[in-house]
């Protein structure tokens, strides 16, 4: 009666283990592992299901594509440690403003894209400037005053798009749109 116990046992150990070992490998697949936001790969995903929803249920989202000002320069002038603690802040700031439901993305190096829900009554401009306040608000890392500048650039499904790739062409054409109309108010004043 032990020995088969003592298996039995042992085989329910063993799959405890693979299934919390199962969920763990699935977790790193889909988060970005410095900013723990999801990663690129699960964004397709992500927003194959949003659009399929907003098909079926006649509802719209909300795409933003948002890109750190200079961050090449931060990352040249203080190391690439230094970058990462400041991604890691800007991905904190992105949390304070997304509600639940939303979904944020760490696309790539200084980008990140955020997939929000539209509903009635949801004021984009106030969404982004809230966004915009959060990230480009002034903090102290490691003893240095940092002010961080961010353009960001939207679309709508689906009136700007039916497909992944529109909505970000919009989006990323507003963004850099607002990057140079930045640049050109910075260099005038």
């Amino acid at each position: 009666m032990g020995i088969p116990y003592a298996i039995g046992w042992t085989y329910g150990l063993i799959m405890v283990v693979i299934y919390r070992a199962n969920g763990q490998l699935k977790n790193m697949a889909a988060k970005d592992a410095l900013t723990g936001l999801n990663n690129r790969r699960c964004f397709d995903q992500v927003m194959s299901c949003f659009i399929d929803e907003s098909q079926s249920k006649g509802q719209k989202f909300l795409v933003i594509l948002l890109d750190l000002n200079d961050f090449k320069a931060i990352n040249d002038g203080y190391g690439h440690t230094f970058g990462d603690l400041i991604l890691v802040n800007v991905a904190e700031a992105i949390r304070e403003v997304i509600r639940e439901g939303d979904f944020a993305v760490r696309y790539g190096g200084d980008e990140f894209v955020l997939i929000m829900s539209y509903q009635q009554g949801f004021d984009r401009e106030l969404m982004l400037k809230r966004l915009r306040d959060s990230i480009e608000k002034k903090f102290i890392l490691k003893e240095r005053q940092v002010r961080l500048r961010v353009s960001i650039g939207s679309a709508v499904y689906p009136d700007d798009g039916r497909s992944m790739d529109e909505l970000l062409f919009i989006a990323d054409h507003k963004m850099y749109q607002e990057k140079n109309e930045r640049l050109l108010v910075s260099i005038v004043i």
